[in-house]
C-alpha cells in the first residue's frame, strides 16, 4: 500500500497561499511522499507559479472569474453541479495518474467534479464550507449564525457580496441539497475541534477529530528583553478577526503599564491600525519572518468573531510558550482550555487580563509550562502519521468491498 497514488483537492495550493490550510496541506504531501505516496495535486487556476515539488493539475471550473472566484452562489449552478465538461477532464486525469484516493479539501471555486467520480475520498473540513453558504457562521458581521434557512442565507450573503437577496432564494435550495449528497458520499470525514465536530454532526456530517499539527521552527530561547510588555497580533486585518478591537485596546493600556502592540497581516484595516502614538506597530505579511516576534511576545491576542474552527496561532505562541487571550467562541476558545496555554474572554476583559499578566510574573510562567508540555501533542510527525493511517484503512475497505462484488 506504500504506493498509493493520492490526487490532494483544494481550491489553493503553494505557491498561492491564502492561509494555513495551503501550509498544512503542502506540509501533509511532503510527508506522504516521503513515506512512498505518490502525490498529485488538483487546484484552481490562478495564473500562479509552478510548484517544484509536486505535479499540479490547475482547473478553471467555470466560465466567470473574478479575483480567486470561480463559482457564486445563486449564479454558477450548473458549472457547480453538471460540468460534465470538467468532469470528463478530471476523470482522464485520475485515470492516467492512477489515482486510488482523494483526499479533499475546500473546493468550492473548483465545482464538485472532482468528487463525482467512482474513487474513494475522504473530506477534510477547514471551515463552515459544508453546512455554510459564506464558510463562516459569522451572520451579519455582528453575531454567530445558529439557525440556518434560505431565506436568512440569501440575506447574509446579499450583505456580503451586494447582490439582491431575493435573487438567491431558489438557487441555494438546490444548491444546499447537491451539496450534502455530493458530500455525503465521502468514505470519511475529518475536521480540527470538538466545536466543529458538534456543528457537522448536526448537519448530518460524521466525522472525527484531528487537531492540526504545529508546523514552524522549533522554540529557541527567548532573546533578551527590554520592560516592554510586548503584545502580538497574527492574522488578516479585519473585522471579522477582530482587528479593530486592538486599538480599544491600546487606548485602555496607555498610561497605566508600558507596551507595545505588533500587529503582522494583511486586509482592509491596515492604515487605520498603525498607531505610532498608541503604541501600535502594522508590520505586513511576514511569512517565516512572523516566528521572530513569538519569541519576543509576552502575550498572543486573538480576539476573532467569527467561531474560527481551530487556531493554528495558538499552536505557534505555545511553542514559544506566549499565553493566548481570545474571545468565548469557537475552537480557538477550545483549544487555548483545553491546554490551559491563556484565557478566554470577553472583549471588555482583555485589557484588564492583559495589565494583570504584566504584573503577575507567575501567570506566564505557569502557562508557560503549559505550552511546553502541550505542544508535543501537536507534533507533525505524530498527526501526520495518523492521517497515514486513515487513508490507508479507508483504499483497504473499499478494495475488499469491490473484490466481494
Amino acid at each position: 500500500m506504500s504506493n498509493m497514488n493520492i490526487a490532494i483537492i483544494n481550491e489553493f495550493f503553494p505557491p498561492y497561499i491564502t492561509g494555513g490550510t495551503e501550509i498544512f496541506l503542502e506540509e501533509l504531501a511532503k510527508y506522504l511522499k516521503s513515506r512512498g505516496f505518490d502525490i498529485i495535486i488538483i487546484t484552481s487556476d490562478q495564473n500562479q507559479q509552478e510548484n517544484k515539488e509536486f505535479k499540479v493539475y490547475k482547473i478553471k471550473s467555470s466560465p466567470f472569474h473574478f479575483s480567486y472566484r470561480y463559482q457564486f452562489h445563486g449564479i454558477t449552478l450548473p458549472w457547480m453541479f453538471f460540468n460534465s465538461r470538467l468532469r470528463k477532464k478530471i476523470i482522464e486525469i485520475y485515470r492516467n495518474e492512477k489515482i486510488d484516493l482523494l483526499y479533499v479539501n475546500n473546493m468550492f471555486h473548483l465545482s464538485f467534479a472532482p468528487i463525482q467520480v467512482d474513487i474513494p475520498f475522504i473530506l477534510d473540513v477547514h471551515d463552515y464550507w459544508p453546512v455554510c453558504f459564506s464558510k463562516d457562521l459569522y451572520y451579519k458581521h455582528q453575531e454567530v449564525c445558529d439557525k440556518q434557512n434560505d431565506l436568512k442565507c440569501s440575506f447574509c450573503l446579499s450583505k456580503k457580496s451586494h447582490y439582491p437577496f431575493l435573487f438567491f432564494i431558489p438557487m441555494l435550495t438546490i444548491e444546499r441539497y447537491f451539496r450534502k449528497k455530493n458530500l455525503s458520499n465521502a468514505k470519511k470525514i475529518i475536521c480540527h475541534s470538538q466545536f466543529v465536530s458538534n456543528i457537522l454532526k448536526e448537519h448530518g456530517y460524521e466525522n472525527i477529530v484531528l487537531p492540526y499539527p504545529y508546523i514552524g521552527p522549533k522554540r529557541k530561547s527567548k532573546n533578551c528583553k527590554d520592560n516592554l510588555f510586548k503584545i502580538l497580533f497574527v492574522g488578516r486585518l479585519e473585522k471579522k478577526k477582530g482587528a479593530h478591537l486592538i486599538l480599544d485596546v491600546a487606548k485602555q493600556l496607555k498610561n497605566k503599564i508600558d507596551f507595545r502592540i505588533d500587529i503582522i497581516g494583511e486586509g482592509p484595516l491596515k492604515s487605520i491600525l498603525d498607531r505610532r502614538d498608541l503604541n501600535v506597530y502594522v508590520h505586513g505579511f511576514l511569512g517565516k519572518n512572523r516566528f521572530e516576534y513569538f519569541k519576543q511576545a509576552d502575550c498572543l491576542l486573538v480576539p476573532s468573531l467569527w467561531p474560527e474552527p481551530f487556531g493554528m496561532v495558538v499552536l505557534e505562541a505555545m511553542n514559544f510558550g506566549v499565553p493566548t487571550l481570545t474571545l468565548k467562541n469557537g475552537g480557538i476558545a477550545e483549544l487555548v482550555k483545553t491546554n490551559n496555554v491563556g484565557f478566554s474572554l470577553n472583549e471588555k476583559e482583555i485589557p484588564k487580563k492583559i495589565i494583570e499578566i504584566s504584573k503577575n510574573f507567575s501567570i506566564k510562567k505557569r502557562i508557560e509550562k503549559h505550552c511546553i508540555e502541550n505542544i508535543k501533542k501537536y507534533d507533525k510527525k505524530i498527526i501526520f502519521k495518523k492521517y497515514e493511517e486513515i487513508m490507508k484503512k479507508v483504499v483497504k475497505k473499499c478494495t475488499i468491498k469491490n473484490i466481494m462484488k
